[in-house]
């Protein structure tokens, strides 16, 4: 984590999480208007509730925790929430925006290699999602929606309301930048 103070790394981390790992198309389907930032928002209310449990956790582990937190009030929102679209629907949505609990899931310390191979994915993982959360908005919504969700440059300026070459520049700008701040363990960005 950064040289934030906590509660705002907290919150920075969160909203990262919220866009990289809900489709956008999730929160729409909902009736009573809640937004991303809302879910967000209680997360990081319970996030500060639990400051102290978590700033006693290993640093690679904190982010496991704080998407469980995320994870957990993303469920309550969606599961008690008015739909307008069937609730199939928004289980589809979730599904390929791929929120997927298991992968921030702390390891247990006294693992084998294939835990140990896994817990250094996760500290991987989160270091490039710490990466993304530093982009420009732009930048960032862009590589989160191209790299978390799969749409292609034309669905994302369909989405924006920007051209296609724009966002195309905006990914190269972003990945760009990610190599810089990543370095080795950018290789794999494209």
């Amino acid at each position: 984590m950064s040289n934030l103070h906590p509660t705002v790394e907290y919150h920075r981390l969160l909203t990262t999480f919220a866009e990289a790992h809900v489709s956008p198309r999730v929160f729409a389907g909902l009736a009573n208007g809640l937004s991303r930032s809302d879910v967000v928002s209680a997360a990081w209310i319970n996030a500060f509730r639990y400051h102290d449990r978590i700033a006693e956790l290993p640093e690679h582990a904190r982010p496991a925790y704080l998407f469980r937190i995320f994870s957990n009030k993303l469920n309550d929102v969606i599961g008690t929430a008015p739909k307008e679209v069937p609730v199939s629907s928004l289980v589809a949505d979730l599904t390929e925006s791929g929120v997927r609990l298991a992968w921030w899931e702390p390891v247990d310390s006294t693992a084998g290699p294939a835990e140990t191979d896994r817990e250094a994915e996760q500290e991987r993982r989160a270091r490039v999602l710490a990466a993304v959360a530093e982009l420009p908005d732009r930048d960032r919504q862009v590589v989160i929606l191209q790299h978390y969700h799969g749409w292609t440059f034309q669905q994302i300026a369909d989405h924006t309301g920007e051209t296609r070459g724009a966002v195309s520049g905006l990914h190269r700008r972003a990945l760009d930048r990610l190599r810089t701040v990543l370095g080795d363990m950018a290789g794999d960005l494209s």
